[in-house]
């Protein structure tokens, strides 16, 4: 048996898959700060942050730069009022369609719109 100073606890074990996830969240924890950031990618990179509030959210779908706009059209956190007038917008509505907040109802109109179209689009 080795010496006490060098055993190693085995009851707690943390996983490489689980270490990765904290380290993933403690890198996008506080991006939301940077929603009003003057330069445009930093705002886009404040969406990967799941605790940006809804209403900077539904504001940050009407930004002048359109990767911004992209970006928190995909938000989790997005009203369900913007998400659903994004669905008719040409410009984000891949994006919204993407969002995983998209009520099931609203996805299947989507493909049965989808289906329904002569070029698939």
């Amino acid at each position: 048996m080795p010496p006490t100073s060098v055993r190693t606890s085995r009851t707690h074990h943390t996983s490489p898959t689980e270490l990765r996830k904290r380290a993933w969240r403690s890198l996008i924890d506080g991006l939301a700060v940077h929603a009003d950031d003057e330069d445009p990618a930093v705002r886009a990179l404040a969406a990967r942050d799941p605790k940006v509030p809804p209403a900077a959210v539904e504001g940050l779908t009407r930004d002048p730069d359109p990767a911004v706009r992209a970006a928190f059209a995909r938000h989790p956190s997005l009203p369900p009022s913007r998400l659903a007038e994004l669905l008719d917008d040409e410009e984000l509505v891949h994006h919204a369609a993407a969002n995983p907040a998209l009520p099931a109802p609203a996805f299947r109109a989507l493909v049965s719109t989808c289906a329904g179209s002569d070029d698939g689009e």
